[in-house]
């Protein structure tokens, strides 16, 4: 907050600026051989349900660790693992518990839409327009909170969830 009570903004928004013109020069070989594999192991597993198990841990894990990433909050990687495993429809366990708070609930849960945002557009589900992210970035519960780090009983200069 400013000296007016009025929320601070740690980032301000820009419009979306398309790839450079070289952009095939931020193309990496390895990542391609990467992929060739990845290809050829997901032919093997048959079982999508398993496929989808994966890619909903690998989502829970990303939703987490970006709001880590964007020092948002702090959450113990016992947590961070259980919540992969067991999905984010646990975290009311682990907030009455006092493993989190429920404003890093809120935190966690946006970032959550805002990767399943990010894969709608990847997958071609839906288009990317800046009229759609500002729609995301105002339906968001935690819009207002951006940039704001998350206070508990922890430590006040090193949230603690």
């Amino acid at each position: 907050m400013d000296a007016q009570g009025a929320p601070t903004i740690s980032h301000a928004w820009e419009r979306i600026a398309d790839l450079p013109d070289n952009w095939r020069e931020l193309c990496r070989d390895d990542l391609a051989a990467i992929h060739a594999q990845w290809v050829e192991e997901r032919e093997l597993l048959r079982d999508q349900g398993k496929v989808r198990q994966f890619q909903e841990r690998l989502a829970t894990l990303w939703a987490i660790e970006t709001g880590i990433i964007e020092r948002l909050y702090t959450i113990d990687r016992g947590v961070t693992s259980a919540l992969a495993d067991v999905g984010l429809d646990a975290m009311g366990q682990y907030h009455a518990a006092g493993a989190i708070s429920s404003e890093v609930q809120a935190l966690i849960r946006d970032q959550r839409a805002a990767l399943d945002m990010v894969m709608d557009v990847v997958g071609g589900q839906r288009v990317l327009t800046s009229s759609y992210v500002k729609s995301c970035i105002g339906a968001s519960p935690t819009a207002r909170n951006i940039g704001r780090r998350s206070t508990s009983r922890a430590s006040a200069s090193t949230p603690r969830c």
